[in-house]
């Protein structure tokens, strides 16, 4: 055995944002812990008093930009969400938090980048045939075609694709837990020759009947980073909590994670 020893890291707040449409976004908090807090090799478990722990769920969370300043509403589970809120293209939002159980605060900033527009998307479902106990399944996939037009300059992007509910019965929080939580796709326009950049999704977790968004966003060289880091660190959001440090790219002050604001494209479909 060799015994090392480095310095503790600072406690900090975890922020994580998303959009939810032109109005509606939400901001997401946690509280940071060590490495070693947490280990499953000991007997630790996902509690609701390990989750009460890192879920900061009494903080004053606002977003200030060219009409004021907005408070975010929580929607527990540390979710702070806003139905009102503006995204203007090429301005700065100033994201304010303050964590009263803690004393803890953070600060972060993001630029409305511009919007950018498909230039076509298509889908169809493939299926795949196996054979187990001389019986035939069906793996059915969904296969979407996507192609845009890049803009001027060095630019970044992200595919999201969500399974949503149009029934009206929703409140407008409940359209986060509507989403299927596929994988994000990101693009960077370094990597390709032609102005028109093109790729097939495939995704497995849809059927026919559903009714999904697909949203292209044009998103910052930092939120790029961000995405690509924890892409291959393999983990989700949640589940790298628990994982190993990864040194994310952020722009939480001081803190951790990651707050960014976007105009997403939005194409609706209902899967036939």
């Amino acid at each position: 055995p060799v015994e090392i020893s480095f310095p503790d890291l600072e406690p900090g707040l975890v922020v994580a944002s998303q959009i939810l449409g032109v109005q509606v976004f939400f901001v997401q908090l946690s509280r940071s812990f060590g490495a070693l807090e947490f280990s499953e090799e000991n007997g630790d478990t996902v509690s609701n008093e390990f989750l009460e722990h890192i879920l900061a769920d009494s903080a004053r969370v606002t977003v200030a930009y060219r009409d004021g300043v907005d408070t975010l509403f929580n929607i527990g589970g540390g979710f702070y969400l806003t139905l009102n809120t503006p995204l203007y293209e090429g301005e700065n939002y100033m994201l304010s938090v303050y964590d009263s159980a803690t004393g803890l605060e953070a600060f972060a900033e993001s630029e409305v980048l511009p919007e950018v527009g498909w230039d076509s998307i298509a889908y169809e479902f493939i299926g795949n045939d196996f054979t187990f106990n001389d019986t035939v399944f069906t793996d059915t996939a969904l296969r979407i075609g996507v192609s845009w037009t890049d803009l001027l300059g060095e630019n970044y992007y992200m595919i999201n694709a969500y399974r949503i509910s149009l029934s009206g019965d929703n409140e407008p929080e409940d359209i986060f837990f509507q989403q299927s939580g596929p994988p994000t796709f990101t693009y960077s326009d370094q990597l390709y020759t032609d102005p028109r950049i093109r790729d097939t999704l495939t995704y497995t977790q849809f059927e026919p009947g559903d009714t999904i968004a697909v949203a292209l966003s044009h998103i910052s060289q930092g939120y790029y980073e961000f995405l690509t880091t924890r892409e291959r660190s393999s983990a989700s959001l949640f589940t790298s909590l628990l994982a190993e440090p990864v040194n994310y790219p952020t722009n939480v002050v001081p803190g951790y994670g990651f707050f960014n604001l976007h105009l997403p494209s939005v194409q609706i479909f209902i899967l036939q």
